[in-house]
């Protein structure tokens, strides 16, 4: 079995499509997934992330999305899964996420339109970062097997599978809780590094690599 799923990641890896898609791609589906994590983690609330995971459905073809959201699965921190297999998990995904930048169109905003609301994926949202724009796709019920778009307010899409919003700002992907901006990692060692810096002006003291001096 173990076997047979790393043929199938081998035949989904396209070399040629990942150096197209470059760097940009990778860090808007890295951070995607940094800020869900820290979100959660913070909530008490198991949700499974994964990045370009083999998705399994029975009687479907494979396919390999960019981040996959199923909640209330513990994701252990040594992670065993070459695949998300949906006969072993009973259970299929509850959100995807599409990064678009140079890759096929037609596939996120068509192909995979028709795909996952077949399939029954509650959510989907693409994030055309080359034009700076979001698709957002829900299923009305559990169900349906065809997706309606969702409406924007105000430059955001609501998620009710994650309970948030997400939005475009600074040209970056982000998620919103209510009117609060969700921190990444890279947010949170900032502001530790200001706090530092902040106390270290009000004490007088600063710190030049290993010597401290006032």
């Amino acid at each position: 079995r173990e076997s047979l799923l790393v043929q199938i990641n081998d035949a989904l890896s396209d070399a040629a499509q990942t150096m197209g898609e470059g760097r940009r791609h990778k860090k808007a589906k890295t951070r995607t997934i940094d800020a869900l994590n820290l979100h959660f983690r913070t909530l008490g609330r198991a949700v499974y992330l994964a990045e370009e995971m083999t998705v399994l459905y029975p009687g479907e073809p494979v396919f390999t999305p960019d981040v996959l959201v199923v909640l209330d699965v513990v994701e252990p921190d040594d992670d065993p899964r070459l695949a998300w297999t949906v006969a072993d998990e009973g259970k299929g995904l509850d959100l995807v996420i599409e990064v678009l930048h140079r890759g096929d169109r037609k596939k996120d905003l068509v192909d995979n339109v028709e795909r996952y609301g077949h399939l029954g994926i509650p959510e989907y949202f693409v994030y055309d970062r080359l034009h700076q724009k979001i698709h957002g796709y829900r299923l009305a019920d559990r169900s349906a097997r065809r997706y309606q778009p969702i409406v924007p307010q105000y430059g955001h899409f609501a998620s009710g599978i994650l309970g948030l919003d997400l939005a475009i700002v600074g040209g970056k992907l982000r998620f919103f809780s209510g009117q609060a901006e969700l921190p990444e990692t890279t947010d949170l060692v900032s502001r530790l590094n200001s706090m530092v810096t902040d106390l270290e002006a009000k004490a007088g003291v600063s710190y030049d690599n290993t010597n401290l001096f006032v």
